[in-house]
C-alpha cells in the first residue's frame, strides 16, 4: 500500500510510517498473531494528529487501533466490518474455509488465484497480478505468518467498534472480496462514517480517484475543525 501513498503522501507534504505486520519484511513471526499485542506494538506511532489508513485486513485493524488509541482520522479502503460469514456482504463461510485448506496445502498456487480475485473487475488485470507477484517477491512473508493473517482475516469482527474521530470508508465497486454490499454495512455499523465507492477491484488504490476522494474528505473535516 505504501505505493499507492507515496504520491498522495508527497502532495500533501506529509511523512508516511508503515505499521509492520510480524513475518512480513524484517521482523519474524512468533506464529501467533493477537491483534491487541499488535496494536500495543504500534500505539507509540501514532498521536492525535495521525491519519491512519488501511487496505482490506489493514482497514479492521485501523478501526480496532483507532478505537483504543487518540488518532486525527481514519481511512478505511476496501474493508468490511466482518469478512465472511453467511451475510450477502460477506464471502461466504464455505468459500473462505475451502480456500484456506487450499492454501495450507498448495500455497503458490492458491496464491495466483487470490491475486485474481483481487484483480477481478480490473481494466488491466494482468499488469496488476504481475505487480502483486512482484510484492509478493519483495515482502517475503513465511508460510506461517501468511496463514495466521488469514485466519485472523476470518476471524476478525469489528462491527461493535467505536470511533471518536472522523472516518472515511472507500469501497469498490467491482470488488470481488469485499462485496459493495457491505458499503451500507459499514454505514449501519458506523453511523457517522463518511461512505464512497469508486469503480475498480480490490486493489482500490490503483484508481486515481480514491484518493481525490480521501483529499475532499480531509480538506472537508479540516475545514469543520476550523469553524468550530
Amino acid at each position: 500500500m505504501q505505493r499507492w501513498l507515496l504520491p498522495f503522501a508527497n502532495e500533501l507534504a506529509v511523512s508516511i510510517e508503515p505499521l509492520q505486520y510480524p513475518g512480513y519484511e524484517s521482523e519474524v513471526s512468533n506464529g501467533n498473531w493477537d491483534v491487541y499485542r499488535l496494536i500495543e506494538s504500534w500505539s507509540p506511532q501514532i498521536d492525535k494528529n495521525t491519519l491512519v489508513i488501511g487496505w482490506s485486513l489493514g482497514g479492521m485493524l485501523a478501526l480496532l487501533l483507532a478505537q483504543r488509541v487518540s488518532c486525527g482520522a481514519v481511512v478505511t479502503l476496501a474493508s468490511n466490518v466482518c469478512f465472511q460469514g453467511n451475510n450477502n456482504w460477506q464471502m461466504p463461510t464455505s468459500q473462505f474455509d475451502s480456500f484456506l485448506k487450499r492454501f495450507k496445502r498448495f500455497p503458490e498456487k492458491t496464491n495466483l488465484s487470490f491475486w485474481q480475485l483481487q484483480v477481478s473487475g480490473a481494466k488491466q488485470p494482468e499488469r496488476l497480478v504481475a505487480l502483486l507477484e512482484q510484492y509478493h517477491q519483495q515482502f517475503d512473508a513465511d508460510q506461517t505468518s501468511l496463514v495466521d493473517s488469514l485466519m485472523l482475516l476470518g476471524s476478525l469482527d469489528v462491527q461493535s467498534a467505536s470511533l471518536s474521530c472522523p472516518h472515511l470508508s472507500l469501497f469498490a465497486s467491482a470488488d470481488a472480496l469485499v462485496p459493495i454490499s457491505a458499503l451500507e454495512e459499514m454505514k449501519t455499523r458506523f453511523p457517522n462514517v463518511m461512505v464512497r465507492s469508486v469503480d475498480g477491484c480490490h486493489l482500490i488504490g490503483e484508481h486515481p480517484k480514491t484518493f481525490d476522494e480521501i483529499k475532499t474528505w480531509l480538506f472537508s473535516i479540516s475545514n469543520q475543525k476550523g469553524n468550530s
